[in-house]
């Protein structure tokens, strides 16, 4: 089940409204610059969106927090039903998403495996 399935997530490093962004964003995501993302790198990356979204700094974003989620895909990733995401939860979750979006199963994400994951 892919939870962050639209693009709120998977635009974390890749844009859909402006090419140009979303150039920079799969980059900067793309630490080792090989134009390709892998497991570790997204988890990195992953790590630091979770801090963005987070708006009170409380270290548990709550819906209200994250912009354009689904209330299904929000309660999916809170597995412990709170109503706030831990850093686990939110990784887990974005876990499931890379292997969702990895079509090939090959451990890394293309540009295009991306750009096909955040439509």
């Amino acid at each position: 089940m892919r939870w962050f399935s639209s693009a709120p997530f998977l635009a974390a490093f890749i844009a859909t409204a402006a090419p140009a962004a979303a150039q920079e964003a799969f980059d900067v995501t793309d630490r080792s610059h090989d134009g390709r993302i892998n497991r570790q790198e997204f988890m990195d990356r992953e790590t630091e969106v979770f801090f963005l979204i987070d708006a009170n700094k409380d270290g548990r974003p709550s819906i209200t927090e994250i912009k354009d989620v689904k209330e299904t895909q929000f309660r999916a990733a809170d597995t412990n039903g709170d109503g706030f995401l831990s850093m686990e939860e939110f990784l887990e979750a974005r876990n499931i998403d890379f292997d969702a979006a990895d079509t090939n199963k090959d451990g890394w994400l293309s540009r295009q495996e991306v750009e096909s994951a955040s439509k």
